[in-house]
């Protein structure tokens, strides 16, 4: 059979998309066919001043529009192959030579002084935000209460403070730990990003003495233990919780 030559036939070929079709058509056989790799992006985005990031659909059909309106007829396979090359060493991503561009005169980001805004930057993805607070548990011998999260999920494994969904859930945290507190202060908030979202905590400092501490309901699970951080042990902590005992004044 023949190798197909119509950018309709080479896009069903595997691995072939549209501009790659168009290419192939263009250089290879001759036939007036439009192509947006990422270098032609660039120009024409430049050239027609089209704005935003060329992901969008609604950008991609714009520039698609204006491929196929100034492809010509004639000499097609030294157009395509000289609106790739433009790309690549003129109309550069961050240093175009708009002066020796044989676009210039017509290019309309050129004429208006900014070619660089073009074509728009991808926006950055919105980060999820999550909330908690960390209970700084402090006994009066200057422990403080860590517990190790279960072996799956954040922190899996690690030893961190107690923690409850907000401020307004502090007590009734604190009585299912079994504590009584003398009083308590929320810290300035701070955050940890991971690559998904940030976790945005409040350090909440309580004080108990001893007949406030129920030992034998604290410290009935082997998931918890009384750190001292003048005398510390080998545990395992995430980021925040060395970086909050690294502030603390015992």
């Amino acid at each position: 059979g023949n190798f197909p030559s119509t950018v309709e036939q080479l896009s069903q070929l595997p691995g072939i998309g549209r501009s790659t079709a168009g290419a192939i058509s263009a250089i290879a056989f001759h036939q007036q066919a439009a192509i947006l790799d990422g270098n032609v992006k660039r120009v024409l985005a430049r050239f027609g001043a089209i704005s935003g990031w060329p992901g969008k659909a609604i950008v991609v059909d714009a520039l698609w529009a204006l491929a196929e309106s100034n492809t010509p007829h004639h000499r097609i396979a030294d157009y395509t192959q000289a609106m790739m090359d433009l790309g690549a060493t003129l109309c550069t991503r961050s240093s175009p030579n708009c002066p020796a561009c044989p676009l210039g005169k017509k290019c309309l980001a050129y004429k208006q002084g900014n070619p660089q805004d073009y074509p728009g930057k991808k926006p950055k993805k919105t980060i999820p935000i999550r909330n908690t607070c960390f209970l700084m548990i402090r006994n009066d011998k200057g422990e403080l209460l860590l517990q190790q999260n279960p072996p799956t999920g954040l922190w899996g494994g690690l030893w961190v403070f107690p923690q409850c969904d907000t401020a307004g859930c502090i007590d009734q945290a604190l009585e299912e730990l079994g504590v009584n507190a003398h009083g308590y202060s929320v810290l300035d908030a701070k955050r940890h990003t991971f690559s998904h979202f940030h976790l945005d905590y409040h350090p909440i400092e309580v004080n108990v003495g001893a007949a406030e501490v129920f030992q034998d309901r604290v410290c009935e699970k082997d998931n918890q233990v009384w750190y001292n951080p003048q005398k510390p042990i080998s545990l395992g902590m995430p980021a925040p919780i060395k970086a909050l005992f690294n502030e603390l004044n015992p």
